[in-house]
């Protein structure tokens, strides 16, 4: 179970820039402790969040395309963030778990 304080971090970790983000990420491995929480809270919402992005066959995302809401493709939008969080994961030495599948 993750503690507050810790969820509270990762709130506030999303909403702050890129240079806070890395700073805060690199102080919270500097312990096996905060390493272990880290992964804990990682393994908690990982496997969630890749859907986020919705189904890869949203009539929604083709209307938005169409009228240039949107420029990517749910598919595209979620392969680059599952890109770009496993080269985080792996600059700080944590794994991400297996994510369900998009309806």
């Amino acid at each position: 179970m993750i503690s507050d304080a810790l969820r509270q971090s990762l709130h506030q970790l999303v909403a702050t820039t890129k240079d806070a983000r890395e700073r805060l990420l690199a102080e919270l491995v500097k312990t096996p402790e905060g390493k272990a929480r880290l992964q804990a809270a990682v393994n908690e919402y990982w496997p969630y969040l890749p859907k986020f992005f919705g189904g890869s066959k949203s009539r929604n995302n083709e209307v938005f395309r169409k009228w240039k809401i949107k420029q990517r493709t749910n598919d595209e939008m979620r392969e680059d963030y599952v890109r770009r969080a496993t080269e985080v994961a792996a600059k700080y030495g944590l794994t991400l778990p297996v994510a369900a599948a998009a309806a």
